[in-house]
């Protein structure tokens, strides 16, 4: 399994403001899923920025396994794949999320979501003063084998 790499996140990313900074997360993210268990992975709004060179995405634009709006029913099998991730996507979701979580739990084993920690922007709600407690109601209270937080982000790792 072929894991991103500065080199490449470098590559991609050396222009494009979105990502400055981004590595700083990203790279704990990619050392955390050296150390489980996975084949299959599907990766949720990845902007064109995949972390596993096999995964297959989701988005609602660009190219993707699956062009498709993540608040609607996902066209995939249950358990099909063994690993869903989604970092800083479920706040864009609308207040579909507990939704989309169901839908995460059906079709994957394990999940990987990244969520912003408290941040102060108030002109952009969907980002604004988020806790915990939003992101365990997104996550129907389910207890994650492990949280962790870095750059203002909290990191929800569940095992289903």
């Amino acid at each position: 399994m072929k894991f991103l790499t500065f080199e490449v996140f470098n590559k991609i990313t050396h222009s494009n403001p979105y990502w400055s900074d981004r590595w700083i997360y990203i790279s704990k993210v990619v050392d955390f899923l050296k150390t489980i268990e996975f084949k299959t992975s599907l990766e949720l709004g990845t902007n064109g920025l995949s972390l596993i060179s096999t995964s297959d995405t989701m988005g609602i634009d660009g190219e993707h396994t699956y062009l498709h709006d993540a608040t609607k029913p996902f066209p995939i099998k249950d358990k099909q794949y063994d690993i869903f991730i989604a970092l800083q996507v479920f706040e864009h979701l609308e207040g579909n999320q507990r939704a989309a979580f169901r839908e995460v739990m059906r079709t994957s084993r394990k999940a990987l979501l990244s969520f912003p920690l408290e941040w102060h922007c108030p002109k952009d709600p969907s980002h604004h003063a988020l806790t915990h407690k939003h992101f365990k109601e997104w996550t129907l209270n389910i207890e994650p084998k492990k949280t962790w937080v870095c750059h203002a982000r909290a990191f929800y790792y569940f095992e289903f």
